[in-house]
């Protein structure tokens, strides 16, 4: 089922393809929002949470902590990568940066998974969705930033502009652990 939310009187901008598939749009917005069955706001809220109170960890470090709290593996996995980017991608959203709606992943072979869109993984929407709303609400910026800074993506786009270049297009973000998390 979809819920559709009331149309703004003025009419906005519309935004880049490449921005409508990897950020959710605002809560006010007229575009319907998929349910996501399996994904909770508690456990992306424990997530978050998680990341903010451990903002050192390694991402091994932060992946064991959500198993152990209950998470299912392939899920606490996918926190560890998603979140960061997400909240990366949030962060840069007002700058002329274009993200791939799209990623990889290293398969146990060594060689590289098929592009996959992220829009079709209900955590990358759940996330997308719980971190835009933690903005509409307020919560601060460095909040916002203990998440994106742990991001490849702002990684990438700092190091570009220390060295005096306009990064404008990210290619598709590319991850290494095997899709149900890594060995511990």
């Amino acid at each position: 089922m979809f819920r559709l939310f009331k149309k703004k009187n003025s009419e906005p901008k519309p935004e880049p393809e490449f921005r409508r598939a990897t950020l959710p749009p605002r809560r006010n917005e007229a575009i319907p929002i998929n349910p996501v069955s399996h994904i909770h706001d508690d456990d992306i809220s424990q997530a978050v949470a998680l990341f903010r109170a451990h903002p050192g960890a390694t991402n091994l470090n932060l992946y064991t902590k959500l198993a152990a709290l209950g998470m299912p593996r392939g899920v606490a996995a996918r926190m560890v990568e998603f979140l960061p980017l997400v909240y990366g991608r949030l962060s840069l959203s007002k700058t002329e940066v274009q993200f791939s709606q799209t990623f990889q992943r290293v398969l146990p072979d060594g060689t590289l998974s098929p592009k996959r869109n992220l829009a079709d993984e209900p955590l990358w929407l759940a996330a997308a969705q719980f971190a835009r709303s933690e903005v509409d609400r307020g919560v601060s910026q460095s909040d916002i930033g203990l998440l994106a800074n742990r991001s490849s993506e702002i990684e990438v786009v700092e190091q570009a502009k220390k060295k005096g270049s306009d990064l404008l297009m990210l290619s598709s973000p590319m991850f290494c652990w095997p899709e149900e998390g890594p060995q511990e």
